[in-house]
């Protein structure tokens, strides 16, 4: 190549450069006003494919949580932390479920849907003229009761029974107030001990149409198991039952007979 030509060359790669350049301050400004307009009128065909940002819904999500931490949505943030974070194969409905939009639409899309981190939420996936598709591919979790049934059916169950898990949501709230705690997790050890309680319907639906495989939340019977035994209203022998004392329960069967031996020794 001639040196002439060198010259030309580098001229030109120095024009596309600085052409480049100066475009990029125009880049965040047309994204920014592609979610503006989405935003605002969700029902544009060219907003279907439109994306909110997961930095911002996860932002949206960290606001209601400030706010009113006991959130149904706030247990369900914290529990996929910990499933993302754990390095383990997670199920295609964990996936779905502890992605950023729904995480956010367990808190805004039925729950506590006037909650100001809720705005952009409820203006972009308004069920009467949005089109975009991401609202429907990550919905809130099919059954996820809401924070005030939570609240209520803990009030009702821990005023009629004494059990595990009650002392974690103190009476100290008059009325309908909220209890400062973890409801839907407290909600669901309770559940999980007398599932026919008439006050754990709605665990029971969250259980078979959500999130089945979440053992924080829903039945499950492995030997790793942590979850309280069901406590039945009859005369009882098996797996996973309390024996003698809170901690005693056989989850194997070479726990169970070892159980069978050491009783057989006193």
């Amino acid at each position: 190549m001639s040196t002439s030509a060198k010259i030309s060359f580098a001229h030109m790669a120095r024009r596309h450069l600085l052409s480049l350049l100066l475009l990029l301050p125009l880049a965040s400004p047309l994204v920014a006003a592609q979610a503006t307009t989405c935003i605002e009128d969700p029902s544009q065909a060219a907003c279907a494919d439109y994306v909110y940002p997961a930095a911002n819904a996860t932002s949206d999500t960290n606001g209601n949580c400030g706010m009113m931490p006991y959130m149904v949505q706030c247990t369900v943030r914290d529990l996929c932390i910990a499933k993302l974070a754990s390095g383990e194969d997670l199920d295609a409905d964990t996936v779905r479920y502890c992605d950023a939009m729904s995480v956010l639409a367990d808190g805004c899309e039925y729950d506590m849907d006037t909650m100001s981190p809720c705005s952009n939420y409820v203006a972009l996936c308004d069920k009467g003229t949005s089109v975009v598709e991401q609202c429907t591919e990550f919905p809130s979790i099919p059954g996820l009761p809401l924070t005030s049934e939570t609240n209520t059916a803990i009030k009702s169950i821990c005023n009629s029974h004494t059990m595990p898990g009650c002392e974690q949501c103190p009476f100290e709230t008059p009325g309908n107030a909220y209890m400062n705690c973890s409801l839907l997790l407290v909600y669901s050890q309770l559940c999980l001990q007398m599932p026919d309680m008439t006050e754990c319907a709605a665990w029971k639906e969250m259980c078979t149409i959500g999130v089945p495989t979440w053992p924080e939340l829903c039945p499950y019977t492995g030997a790793d198991s942590e979850q309280p035994p069901v406590m039945r209203m009859y005369f009882h022998a098996g797996f996973s039952d309390y024996l003698l004392f809170y901690k005693w329960v056989p989850r194997t069967s070479g726990e169970y007979w070892g159980s069978i031996v050491v009783n057989n020794l006193k």
